[in-house]
């Protein structure tokens, strides 16, 4: 017969409230790495939507909260209908059969479409392409997430990627980060 010792049961009381500090304060750190993850985020993608009027970019919105005592739900995306109830954001995102001749909705609705896979430049902008809009997107040499280039193959090295789709790529963009903000936020207090 084993006997536990009051040393013992004093060290489980201490380990278990070491354990529910801890978590308490892991929670907090978790929901307020996630809301920075939703404003990086959003700060990509607005950078990457393709832009006519500029109203699909103001209308990038993000939002984190609990969906339950144990879920942290971290939103990104748009909100913006037109009067018939269509949303450009989506399509843009998504696809039609119209919008890029379909390109964009041939790649799916995979949440792990990358920069590589996303189509830079679309039928109806390629006449108000600059020396500044991407036209293409390349692995090259030195360079661990690739360039953009325009359509006369130079190097676009600053401003707007204006892609479809454009949300997902933008948190790949930021994934590994993300990953980092959560695993600090949830490691143990020493």
């Amino acid at each position: 017969m084993i006997s536990v010792g009051q040393g013992f049961s004093n060290d489980l009381r201490m380990l278990e409230q070491l354990v529910s500090r801890w978590e308490s304060v892991s929670k907090e750190k978790v929901f307020k790495a996630f809301r920075r993850i939703g404003v990086a985020w959003k700060a990509e993608a607005q950078k990457r939507i393709p832009v006519d009027t500029g109203m699909a970019r103001q209308h990038v919105l993000t939002n984190t909260y609990w969906d339950s005592l144990t879920n942290i739900v971290t939103e990104t995306g748009s909100n913006l209908l037109d009067k018939k109830g269509f949303s450009y954001p989506a399509a843009l995102e998504f696809g039609t059969k119209w919008i890029a001749k379909g390109k964009v909705k041939a790649l799916g609705d995979s949440p792990l479409i990358t920069d590589s896979q996303a189509i830079h430049t679309w039928a109806a902008k390629e006449g108000d392409a600059t020396e500044k809009t991407s036209a293409s997107f390349r692995k090259i040499s030195g360079s661990p997430s690739g360039a953009r280039f325009n359509r006369g193959g130079r190097f676009v090295g600053s401003g707007p990627q204006e892609q479809m789709p454009w949300l997902r790529p933008a948190f790949n963009r930021i994934r590994s980060w993300a990953e980092d903000e959560i695993n600090k936020a949830m490691e143990i207090p020493r």
